[in-house]
């Protein structure tokens, strides 16, 4: 298990710097924002799940 997990973050952190070098900094703001709404989001739906039966 502590390998596929290794394994996976070593995979994911090297896309993500790949990727990095090519998105422009604009659309970074926007992938930032959208990624904040979208935990708004579930943490929403989730405090509603906990709140109405």
């Amino acid at each position: 298990m502590f390998l596929g997990s290794l394994v996976w973050w070593v995979v994911l952190t090297g896309a993500v710097g790949l990727l990095r070098r090519r998105i422009k900094p604009p659309v970074m703001v926007w992938l930032s924002r959208g990624a904040g709404a979208l935990i708004v989001v579930f943490g929403l739906v989730a405090l509603t799940a906990a709140v109405v039966p």
